[in-house]
């Protein structure tokens, strides 16, 4: 069974996510690890290698297949105006934020407040944006690409500097969470590696989060990163300088 590129690629990434290397694959294939690496490159795995690999990622076959879908789907960013119009309705905001984490239409409405009317209505508006594709049963396919993100100084950003940044910073980051501030004097040259090292880790964690979306959403916590980097001073110690 030959695979197209986009499904080998999905099981490449849910490999390294579970931390399961070539070896361990090949071992469990009874295959030497060069054979391993071919068929991985070429697609070439049978359907009955491909389920026994896709079972060690804790997957079904059907999951890999529906993330790899997902992936081909590119869709990177809404225009303004369409996240002009989430913001204006904190209700589909929410929705939009629950289907990017994976819920479905049935888990949303059992768990949050909507009648059935009301979310359909907001579906077929993020299927307009393109965002969504509404299924036949109520189900949703998300169009969001690997590299989705909201626009710079856009009005999901603008949302966020409004009414998510200070309760964020206001809760408790311990034990289980992290917060580290870093003052530093550095040259241009060091400054540009770290934002490249931040856009890396920000790619790690869209990887973590999109190897996750097979998890039953009750196994699965809400959490929050932010990355940020810019030339700053502390102004009280800044007002010292010559």
């Amino acid at each position: 069974m030959s695979e197209t590129p986009g499904l080998m690629t999905a099981l490449k990434q849910q490999l390294k996510a579970a931390g399961i290397s070539y070896k361990q694959v090949a071992e469990a294939l009874a295959l030497s690890e060069a054979s391993i690496k071919r068929l991985m490159n070429s697609g070439e795995l049978s359907l009955n290698r491909l389920n026994h690999i896709t079972a060690l990622c804790g997957l079904e076959l059907s999951e890999l297949v529906q993330l790899a879908e997902r992936q081909r789907l590119q869709l990177s960013s809404l225009s303004r105006e369409q996240e002009q119009e989430l913001v204006a309705d904190e209700k589909r905001l929410l929705v939009t934020y629950l289907l990017l984490n994976d819920w479905q239409p049935a888990l949303i409405q059992q768990d949050y407040q909507f009648d059935w009317p009301e979310l359909i209505r907001h579906l077929a508006a993020l299927d307009r944006m393109q965002l969504i594709d509404l299924l036949p049963g109520n189900r949703v396919r998300l169009r969001a690409a690997r590299d989705f993100a909201w626009l710079p100084d856009g009005p999901i950003q603008q949302y966020f500097d409004q009414h998510v940044r200070e309760p964020f910073f206001a809760g408790d980051f311990q034990p289980e969470g992290f917060l580290r501030f870093m003052p530093a004097m550095v040259s241009k040259s060091s400054a540009e590696k770290v934002r490249e090292r931040l856009a890396k880790t920000a790619r790690e964690i869209a990887e973590l989060v999109r190897a996750d979306a097979a998890q039953p959403t009750a196994q699965r916590e809400g959490c929050s990163v932010l990355l940020a980097f810019r030339g700053w001073a502390f102004p009280a110690f800044d007002r010292y300088r010559r």
